[in-house]
């Protein structure tokens, strides 16, 4: 999870290419006084509820710099320097609401005190609201380089900010950036001060840090996937596997480190299975999504040779399990429809590339500690185009569209959307087994008479009827006639704005890795 937390939806009313800087400040005192007086007679009450109404369709929070001093005079008012990051959570109004990450406190900014261009700095280039661990995964992803760096908050209350750099390896260093008040300067040891983080950046590209370790480049939020899958490989001394999480009949599931970040690890158990495990690998490597589980590389097993899958660490592991245990059973209906909206935009990403996942279900979502929800298990996915897996192998039959399962054709994304109307009866249901009481052949010959499943109202459970009319377009017959997958986020949404009076999510972005 990042720094902030975001206690308002959002609505960004400045439209992409306008420059935030809506006018430079007047240089005199007593011009900037009467000007921000006059703003301040405009600026909403906080406690008021005129200033807390339902807001429009939001964007995500963002990061933006200063670019002039800024002193608070109001009580709910936000300080800020010159360079310094704010994070905006409320651009309504002409004063926005953010929290300034190197004071850590929170309040109203003037909005033309800011920007958020980021060719303007590369201090802000460089910024991610993010924690240690999931700066470590963005940095060791294929197509990472050595000196790539992340600026990141830091969570100790007087240092603004920590510094992530890749390493040689499959490594990533830490280093916090102190901050001097009194002499406005920038230091990650006492004998080096800058008078900005820029400063301190172009000096550590010439210089290490710390002997071994300098900087190149900022993370980019779009990292260009190398086409040579040799560039993925890990070198299997950097992986400790530690306990197994699950097996089944072509491979096992480890949690493992590398160092001491989390990974998960997929272990091909013998040499039928290698041949999958690489297809799975050629598939994963060329994903990028936020609701997709992060493939960090893979590597061979010594002395067998075995090809393992190194994956970021979920920590409360498939979503089938945790809705049966009693944090999931907990779970608010609102809560339940934000996973199947996180899943459907995974989804819409796989959807526009061409992808079709082929196993789409509950156990193959995962779990973070944050109970967001990510998409996985590619050992069945075909890339259009693709001559990959044979029609004939093995597939789940509770999930699987009739063209497939009776007809025998080759899957496509509407069959995967045939499987997610199937996976949102499970999540509405915490986990029940979709046709529970009937076995796999008459599962077969209730889908060839057109028996669908029906609503989970039926079975105690919260289900809004047009919810369940997503799920029914999703088993159309004729697969033509299914929806895509954009159109049923675009109902979901719906749904929620309708229920909640706005639409909120916090991995609208669906490009960044």
């Amino acid at each position: 999870m990042g720094f902030h937390s975001f206690f308002r939806t959002l609505h960004n009313k400045h439209k992409a290419g306008k420059d935030l800087r809506l006018n430079k400040p007047q240089k005199q005192q007593q011009q900037q006084e009467d000007q921000r007086y006059q703003q301040q007679q405009q600026m909403p009450n906080l406690s008021s509820d005129a200033y807390n109404y339902p807001r429009p369709p939001f964007h995500q929070p963002r990061a933006v710099l200063a670019v002039y001093d800024f002193e608070a005079l109001q009580f709910n008012e936000c300080s800020f320097i010159k360079d310094d990051i704010l994070i905006v959570s409320d651009t309504s109004n002409e004063w926005w609401q953010a929290t300034n990450v190197r004071a850590k406190k929170e309040g109203l900014i003037p909005s033309n005190y800011v920007s958020s261009d980021l060719s303007q700095s590369i201090v802000l280039e460089a910024f991610f609201d993010v924690d240690r661990a999931e700066a470590e995964y963005k940095l060791l992803v294929p197509g990472v380089q050595f000196g790539t760096y992340i600026l990141r908050p830091c969570m100790e209350t007087n240092i603004p900010y920590s510094l992530s750099v890749r390493a040689k390896g499959v490594a990533v260093k830490h280093f916090r950036v102190y901050f001097d008040e009194a002499a406005r300067q920038f230091y990650l040891s006492a004998t080096m001060r800058f008078s900005s983080l820029e400063q301190m950046f172009t000096y550590y590209q010439s210089n290490t840090i710390d002997g071994e370790v300098g900087l190149m480049e900022p993370r980019s939020h779009r990292v260009v996937v190398p086409m040579d899958l040799g560039e993925c490989e890990i070198n299997y001394a950097y992986l400790t596997l530690e306990q197994e999480l699950g097996r089944g009949n072509f491979g096992a599931v480890y949690k493992g480190r590398i160092g001491n970040m989390p990974v998960a690890v997929k272990k091909s158990l013998n040499e039928n299975s290698d041949k999958a495990f690489l297809e799975e690998v050629k598939v994963m490597h060329i994903l990028a999504h936020q609701r997709i589980v992060r493939f960090l590389g893979f590597c061979h097993s010594e002395p067998d040779r075995r090809i393992l899958i190194v994956t970021e660490y979920m920590a409360n592991g498939s979503l089938l399990d945790y809705l049966h245990k009693p944090e999931g059973r907990s779970l608010q209906y609102s809560h339940l429809i934000s996973i199947i909206d996180q899943v459907v935009k995974a989804m819409v990403y796989l959807e526009k590339i061409k992808v079709v996942h082929r196993d789409l279900r509950a156990a193959n979502v995962l779990v973070h500690e944050d109970r967001s929800v990510k998409v996985a298990d590619f050992g069945l996915t075909l890339i259009s185009g693709v001559d990959q897996i044979n029609v004939a192998d093995a597939f789940p039959v509770r999930w699987t569209a009739p063209e497939v399962l009776i007809h025998r054709l080759r899957p496509t994304t509407k069959s995967d959307v045939w499987s997610f109307g199937i996976l949102m009866f499970e999540v509405l249901t915490y986990g029940q087994t979709p046709y529970e009481e009937y076995t796999c052949e008459q599962v077969r010959e209730l889908i060839k008479k057109g028996d669908r499943l029906v609503s989970p109202c039926q079975y105690g459970h919260r289900c809004d009827v047009e919810v369940y009319n997503i799920m029914e377009s999703c088993w159309n017959r004729q697969p033509e006639k299914r929806p895509t997958f954009r159109a049923i986020s675009q109902k979901i949404e719906g749904n929620i704005r309708k229920r909640e009076g706005v639409y909120c999510a916090t991995w609208e972005n669906n490009s960044e890795n």
